[in-house]
């Protein structure tokens, strides 16, 4: 019989982030009503999103400007969702930094599991939008390509909302 002692903790990481993963398009394809997908899914992320704020706080992780919300939201979501997460940086000022993907882990869990990427798009959106702005409300995030709508890459940036 297998134990939880027999399970290496890395393994044991790496089954907990493929589930976390795999969450969302459960909660999407369950609960979701035919027009209202995207409302009801920032509803959840926005809850996430305080959940992170409450995480970031306890572990002191930098967000006051736009590079230090790219470390955390990276830190962060390698731990919730796995090291395909990691967030790299690509160039950026304290106001604005771009971050780009070569994988994704949700596109590519979408078309393992023959969900739709779309889906997977609106799931990434959702959460990286709420997790920005619960981390620091005075910045936000735009995204420009995505994996899932067919781009080589994922390019967002972060940056300082406008007043």
């Amino acid at each position: 019989m297998v134990t939880i002692r027999d399970i290496p903790m890395r393994a044991r990481w790496e089954i907990a982030s493929r589930i976390l993963t795999y969450m969302p398009f459960l909660f999407l394809r369950r609960f979701a009503e035919p027009g209202g997908r995207e409302g009801r899914i920032d509803v959840v992320f926005r809850d996430v999103g305080q959940e992170l704020r409450r995480i970031a706080d306890e572990y002191g992780m930098p967000r006051e400007d736009a590079a230090g919300l790219v470390q955390t939201l990276g830190t962060l979501s390698v731990v919730l969702f796995g090291s395909g997460f990691e967030t790299p940086l690509i160039e950026g000022v304290p106001e604005e930094t771009v971050i780009r993907f070569a994988a994704c882990p949700m596109c590519t869990l979408a078309r393992e599991r023959g969900l739709r990427e779309e889906d997977a798009g609106i799931l990434c959106a959702s959460y990286v939008r709420a997790a920005i702005e619960a981390l620091n409300p005075e910045y936000g995030i735009e995204i420009h390509d995505t994996m899932c709508s067919g781009s080589l890459f994922c390019e967002m940036v972060i940056l300082r909302k406008r007043a």
